[in-house]
């Protein structure tokens, strides 16, 4: 099917706004609908056509431009009018089009058309349950993993759970950087339970507080550089912290706290590091 484009899309403000694959994602999508405007988005199939990761969070950014009509099924609700103007019976390549609009019961809208019931997708959850339907599966959705303290944790979240288990703040530190960096994967395996990881991980033990106190083993190259990176942001942290104040200024008892947990786990970390304090 041939269709035309827009070639003054790469100067409208809403496609220039959006990430490359969402660029392409709107081009594939408008290359792969019927006459209609209506598409069903394989996003493995998408991403091996593009080229590059096509997600959930690239159907977001198109915004009201795309609507989701079931399934894995989206309508462009500006396509007709864009490919054909306004309408006639009269025209015959315009037959086959009323005959889909009719078909799929679009409705006119001004200008454009609508789908029945179709909608605006604007929360991200509601694009991934499209794809990743972990409740068909019977397994917990995310609202219900961070419900149970599951699912991936923030870094005070892993800094405090650590301490409850008698671990170092600098350790729940460790602990999320490495997390992200692997993409919150145990050994390839994605983690469910980053509380059950932690008290996993302890019992081995692979904390670096531990490996110190026991001597079984060195700190490797990678988390000396994790080690020094944390160092660097929890000092730029803490002399942001003490430059909001003059000596004149009383601190508040929140900002207190902040200030003598950066300052505990900066020292772990430098007494770690072999740095002179």
């Amino acid at each position: 099917m041939k269709i035309f484009t827009e070639t003054e899309k790469w100067r409208d403000p809403w496609f220039r706004g959006l990430s490359a694959p969402a660029k392409i994602l709107w081009w594939y999508l408008c290359e792969n609908c019927n006459k209609i405007g209506v598409v069903d988005l394989d996003l493995k199939l998408a991403t091996f056509d593009c080229g590059l990761k096509i997600t959930p969070e690239h159907i977001l950014e198109l915004g009201d431009r795309v609507e989701h009509v079931s399934d894995k099924k989206f309508f462009i609700p500006q396509f007709i009018f864009f490919q054909n103007g306004n309408l006639s019976p009269n025209s015959p390549p315009h037959k086959k089009v009323i005959q889909l609009v009719e078909q799929f019961g679009l409705i006119k809208d001004g200008p454009v058309f609508r789908y029945p019931n179709a909608r605006v997708l604007t929360e991200l959850s509601d694009i991934q349950q499209i794809y990743y339907p972990k409740a068909t599966l019977g397994l917990p959705t995310r609202k219900e993993e961070e419900r149970n303290g599951k699912g991936k944790g923030t870094r005070e979240e892993c800094v405090q759970y650590c301490q409850e288990q008698g671990l170092t703040a600098s350790d729940g530190e460790w602990f999320y950087d490495k997390c992200v960096g692997n993409g919150w994967k145990n050994s390839g395996v994605q983690i469910v339970d980053w509380k059950a990881t932690v008290r996993a991980w302890a019992k081995i033990p692979c904390f670096p507080s531990q490996k110190a106190a026991t001597g079984t083993g060195k700190i490797s190259n990678m988390e000396m550089v994790v080690m020094k990176k944390n160092l660097d942001e929890l000092e730029a942290k803490l002399h942001t912290l003490e430059g909001q104040y003059d000596a004149h200024q009383s601190w508040t008892a929140s900002d207190i706290a902040e200030r003598k947990r950066l300052k505990g786990i900066i020292s772990e970390l430098k007494t770690k590091l072999g740095i002179l304090q």
